[in-house]
């Protein structure tokens, strides 16, 4: 389950970045632009108390005139929308893409932890079930880097933009397949203290800025591994025009999950490639 969040809303790595250059904050300069912009890796769940945005990112967003995100989540009908994307379906069934055994697994542990029959939940989206989850583990209200980006934003008055729609985001979880899906999900069932321990690590690596050991963490099986290309490489690519045009309009601020920096495919070797400048900042 939560490598699922990793490999998609939690994706938090730079693939094959040097050490040195291990950093969670970027700066865009060069190709003719005015004023620099900002690369920042976010984690999308958190508690309040674990949010530590660096004094050197505080400064980079307060001279950055423009916030974009993922999705531009400040949009006041973004929750509206997301609701009704993601409300039932009777087409949806979940009990498909789980063995008979798997579902009593699941029926125990939805009956157990919330109280409820785990029929109320099989016309969902996966995707609606690992975040049920995710938060139900969480020792705090949930919120998440992105979050803390939009309070600064409303704050100083900065518009909030988005890289991609909404739509498009949560068309990528449909390309992954029900089962592999709800397979990683019993899996967390099965072994929480597994799932707890490897949560705390990622955080640990994600803290220090060891974004090479969490992309580890991220591909760790090798089914997910295979929806890389769609889930952050095809992304990133159509992330770059983008950036390059928000740049070029002023200094900005892109704040989006880290394991879309690094890599021979990610957001700073495909700048670059275009001709920018693109160095960490510390």
């Amino acid at each position: 389950m939560k490598k699922i969040l990793l490999f998609t809303l939690v994706l938090f790595t730079t693939l094959g970045s040097q050490a040195q250059e291990s950093s969670l904050l970027w700066k865009i300069s060069g190709k003719g632009l005015k004023q620099p912009s900002w690369l920042y890796g976010t984690y999308h769940l958190l508690c309040k108390d674990e949010i530590n945005i660096s004094p050197a990112a505080k400064q980079a967003f307060a001279n950055a005139s423009t916030l974009y995100l993922e999705m531009n989540m400040a949009d006041p009908k973004f929750a509206a929308n997301m609701q009704q994307m993601l409300a039932p379906k009777p087409e949806n069934d979940l009990r498909k893409a789980m063995s008979a055994s798997d579902f009593q697994v699941f029926s125990t542990y939805i009956r157990d932890s919330f109280h409820m029959d785990a029929t109320q939940l099989i016309h969902f989206k996966p995707l609606v079930l690992i975040s049920l989850l995710m938060v139900h583990h969480m020792s705090c209200p949930p919120t998440g880097v992105e979050q803390e980006f939009i309070e600064m934003a409303k704050a100083a008055n900065k518009p909030v933009a988005g890289l991609e729609s909404l739509e498009t985001q949560l068309k990528i979880f449909d390309i992954i397949p029900d089962s592999i899906q709800m397979a990683d999900i019993i899996k967390d069932i099965k072994d929480p203290e597994a799932a707890r321990i490897r949560d705390e690590q990622t955080k640990k690596y994600y803290a220090s800025g060891d974004v090479d050991k969490i992309f580890d963490y991220a591909l760790g099986e090798s089914s997910f591994a295979d929806y890389a290309t769609i889930l952050l490489y095809n992304r990133n690519k159509n992330w770059i025009p983008v950036i390059a045009d928000a740049a070029s309009k002023g200094s900005t601020f892109f704040a989006f999950g880290a394991g879309h920096l690094g890599g021979e495919e990610g957001v700073i070797k495909l700048l670059r490639k275009q001709g920018y400048t693109v160095e960490p900042v510390k």
